[in-house]
């Protein structure tokens, strides 16, 4: 689909030529699925805006469907955006899901809707921009899932939203800078017994807000040499951060951990743990509380 062109599937089925991308790039094309739509590429691609200066938008709501291997949102310099909103609305994909892969990208999961991949990447190479906001709808990615890779990434969950993923990076290359927020109660990243780090090699921040809950195996902040993280944990009625392994706050990099209102949990603590790092956890306030089941040491 090119240049300005609107297409709208309304409860019906569209299929595409075989073994061929969809692609939906130009300068401002606009596809809208609604009221129980479907698209399936079958073993293809979708993507979503190529090419220098290039846009593209995808709607898919009222319990509509897509299907595809990759999914891509904004590359070789295009901007592009995706909806999902809406009870039974889907987006499932067998493969990776880029948003900002070379370009920008934005995703909207929203209102009950689900988008389901391997996986995530948002913000993928350098320069690239990515956003994805989970407003109430959930954002499943059954591998690893990176905010700010290369390039710069958001993660915004809120009003009940939920992501879910294994080993999980906020600032993840020395270019990549993340950033995420989980707001809201009822609102959770749940990293399925992985890791989380923020600020791996990168810059990268965690804000943990207002009941948002987030859980993972052991967490790192500030974790190799030239890794910058922080993680806040705060708002009315506070978050709660689960490591339910170590927590690493200043590995070999930078790392801040500020505990104003809610909770978290370790099992075990280590404040700049190697040489050349540094840690910084600051506790304040009557509603602050740090429970640590194993032996805390700080260097």
């Amino acid at each position: 689909y090119h240049n300005a062109g609107t297409l709208r599937v309304d409860g019906g089925t569209y299929t595409p030529l075989a073994n061929q991308d969809v692609v939906i790039s130009g300068s401002n094309p606009f596809v809208h699925l609604t009221n129980g739509a479907d698209l399936d590429t079958g073993t293809k691609d979708l993507i979503v805006a190529t090419g220098t200066k290039k846009r593209g938008t995808l709607t898919v709501d009222n319990g509509s469907t897509v299907a595809s291997r990759i999914g891509t949102i904004g590359t070789s310099g295009g901007g592009g955006t995706v909806t999902v909103t809406g009870s039974g609305s889907r987006w499932d994909l067998s493969s990776t899901l880029a948003v900002g892969n070379s370009g920008n990208g934005t995703l909207n999961v929203d209102d009950s809707a689900v988008v389901r991949n391997s996986l995530g990447v948002i913000g993928s190479a350098s320069g690239a921009v990515g956003a994805v906001t989970v407003d109430g709808g959930a954002w499943q990615n059954t591998g690893s899932l990176y905010v700010g890779n290369q390039g710069s990434g958001n993660l915004t969950v809120r009003n009940g939203g939920s992501v879910t993923s294994s080993t999980s990076f906020i600032g993840a290359a020395g270019s990549g800078a993340g950033v995420a927020s989980v707001t809201g109660s009822g609102s959770t990243w749940v990293m399925n017994k992985a890791n989380l780090n923020i600020g791996h090699d990168g810059t990268g921040s965690l804000a943990i807000l207002s009941g948002g809950e987030v859980s993972n195996a052991k967490g790192y902040i500030g974790g190799n040499s030239g890794g910058d993280g922080t993680v806040t944990v705060s708002g009315i009625s506070g978050g709660t951060w689960h490591n339910n392994g170590l927590l690493t706050v200043g590995g070999g990099g930078t790392g801040v951990l500020n505990l104003y209102s809610g909770l978290v949990t370790s099992s075990g603590a280590s404040i700049g743990a190697d040489s050349g790092g540094s840690g910084t956890a600051n506790v304040s306030g009557a509603s602050a509380t740090w429970t640590d089941a194993g032996r805390g040491r700080a260097a």
